[in-house]
This record gives C-alpha cells, structure tokens and sequence, in this order.
C-alpha cells in the first residue's frame, strides 16, 4: 500500500523530499480516493505537505476523528487496548457514523471475535505507524496535549519514551515547537533510565538515533533551525556530521560524551585533513567521558604529575581530568586505541582540557 503510494505519486509528477509526513499523507490520500470520489483543494492548508491533496479536504472530519482517537488509545486509554479496539471506542470518537467510509478506504480494518455465546468486531488501524502518524498530527493541532496528557502518560510509564519515538520523529516534522517540548521530557527519562536489560551505551544509541531521525524529519520539512534537547551523546563514524549539529546547542548539558572511532588507518594516512571540535569549557554538567579510536585528538595544559600510558577520567567532576604520555603539553596528540572510562582518578593529578577534536 505504501509502495502504491509512492508510485502514484511519481506517476503524478510530485517529488518527494524524504519526509515520512509526506510519505503518509500521501498515503491517507491514497485510502481516502477509495472511499470517496469527491475531490476539493486546501485553500489554507493545515501544514504544507497537505497542500498538494484533492481527497482529504472532503473528508476532513473523519480524519480529524480517528487522529483524536488514535491520540487517546495510545496515550490516554490502557495500553492493552491501544492497537486493537472495539464499537465501543467509535462510538466514544463518534467515528461509528464514519465507520463505512473508514472500512472502506482501509484505513481502519475489522476483525470478527467469536466468544462463547456471541461474536462482535475488533477493529485497528491499517498499521501502527498510521496510527502514530494520525496520533502526532492530533498533537500538532492541539499543542497543550505535550504538558497535558503526555507529559501524565509519561511520568506513569517512564520507560515508555522509546516506544514513542515514532510519534516524535512525526512531530518533528509537522510542529517544531511540539517537538522541541517532547525531545526535552523524552531527554529527562532517557537520564534517569538505569538501563537494567540494556547497557548504557546501548540505551544511549538507541536515544540518539531517534533524535537525530527528528532532525531529519524537521529539516526534509524546511524546519533547518529546530533545538532538540539531547543530553547523552554517542559519536560514531556513521552520526558524527549531524549529532554535532545538535551537540552544539547542549554542550551545556551534556552529561555523557562518549566518541567511538574503531577505523584502522596506515602511517601514511596519519595527517589530519579535516576536523570537528567539542569544546569541553561550556561542559560543566559533564559526568562521563568516553573516547575510543585513533582518529581523536585531545588538546590542553596539563598542571603537574605524572604522565601515564593509560587514560583516566575524573568521574562526577565539574571539570574532566585526562592524563597522557607526552613531553609537549601544547601540542595535540592522538588517543590510539584506547578508551576514557569512568575511572577516578588521584586528586594529586590535574589536566586542563580545552577541546577534543575527532578526525576524519
């Protein structure tokens, strides 16, 4: 169905900029043509992407129904109900009286239970990414529902932040503001997540990726200047370009800095040709520092004491401590092959860190 969407779209001349609000507009368009023939054009569309559609102005309030229902099953209502649901939850949306037109473009399906002295209907969205996307468009139309009934579900489900994500990733490119709100609460529980089946590094990836998958639904939207909150950062090879863009406007709060660069590189491959810096001054949050790799620099003054081969990290310091071997304290010199671990280190020895460089 998705496919067909996208096909159709071609076919009509639309190019598609790699926005997945986009991408299922188009395919509630898709669903709706089956349904209902009549066809209309927004004169002030809702948001941007809705401007080039023909069958959802008709059926505006049917899609407005089932978003504000798809919203409450997944935020408000018991979790046991929110993918599969009964009449009783059309009737609650009035959506019973669109039950025909959403049976037939198939964005709703219905499935017959046979219990033991009589049978009713269940029904659930075609997918659950519809229903996520239909959630955070209600979001975008209705923003006090971040400090509202969000902000409740998720101080009652804590660890629940991840399995919005893709209701996030949605926002972010239909209401910048809504996103920015929602990054920061999501930010807050992923801090306070103590990871019992997942390792920290593992949990702070996942958190990462679904960050930086909202900034590039904001920015295939035109949304080029939007502020996510993000708190833990994990550079690798792969996200290192646009996880700094976000590193730049938190490097105030960062509270975890890990950068992880396992390429293996030839002597005659040593010379730095381009760089990218995280300046540590502004960092007085930070907790934890992890560098791995051989393509990382570290620069500043050290005070006094003893170099040492391995590397140490103050841990819960305002300022982070790094030792190295090295008789030219203001040169930059490369990390090769080993790791800064939460490791506290003796008070007697002190180092100044004025940026780490990751080169590449």
């Amino acid at each position: 169905m998705m496919l067909t969407a996208i096909v159709d779209s071609y076919a009509e001349g639309i190019e598609l900029k790699g926005s997945k609000c986009e991408i299922y507009i188009l395919l509630v368009e898709s669903l709706f043509k089956k349904a209902n023939s009549y066809t209309r054009s927004f004169q002030q569309p809702p948001f941007p992407f809705f401007k080039r559609t023909e069958y959802i102005q008709p059926n505006l309030e049917p899609l407005n129904r089932l978003a504000e229902m798809a919203f409450h099953l997944l935020f408000v209502d018991d979790k046991e109900n929110s993918i599969m649901f009964s009449i009783r939850e059309l009737e609650k949306f009035k959506i019973d009286e669109y039950k025909d037109f959403a049976l037939k473009s198939g964005i709703l399906s219905a499935q017959r239970t046979a219990y033991a002295q009589r049978s009713s209907s269940s029904f659930m969205f075609i997918h659950l990414s519809m229903q996520e996307f239909l959630a955070a468009y209600h979001i975008a139309r209705n923003t006090n529902l971040i400090d509202g009934s969000i902000s409740v579900y998720l101080n009652r489900h804590p660890e629940a932040y991840l399995e919005i994500s893709q209701v996030f990733i949605f926002l972010c490119g239909l209401d910048v503001s809504c996103a920015e709100k929602l990054s920061s609460m999501m930010d807050e529980r992923n801090a306070l997540d103590t990871g019992y089946f997942i390792s920290p590094i593992t949990l702070c990836l996942m958190f990462n990726t679904i960050i930086l998958a909202g900034l590039r639904e904001a920015n295939a939207n035109g949304y080029s200047d939007i502020a996510l909150k993000l708190s833990h950062f994990y550079f690798d090879r792969n996200n290192i370009i646009d996880l700094h863009k976000i590193w730049e406007n938190n490097a105030a709060n960062a509270i975890m800095l890990a950068i992880d660069d396992n390429r293996r590189i030839s002597p005659a491959n040593d010379e730095c040709t381009s760089q990218i810096t995280f300046d540590l001054h502004s960092c007085l949050e930070l907790t934890h520092l992890q560098l791995n790799g051989r393509c990382i620099l570290v620069k500043g003054k050290y005070q006094k004491g003893t170099f040492v081969k391995r590397v140490f990290v103050m841990y819960k310091a305002k300022v982070n401590a790094i030792f190295f071997i090295d008789q030219s304290p203001t040169k930059c010199f490369p990390i090769l092959g080993i790791s800064i671990l939460e490791t506290v280190l003796s008070s007697q020895w002190t180092y100044d860190v004025s940026n780490i460089q990751r080169v590449f």
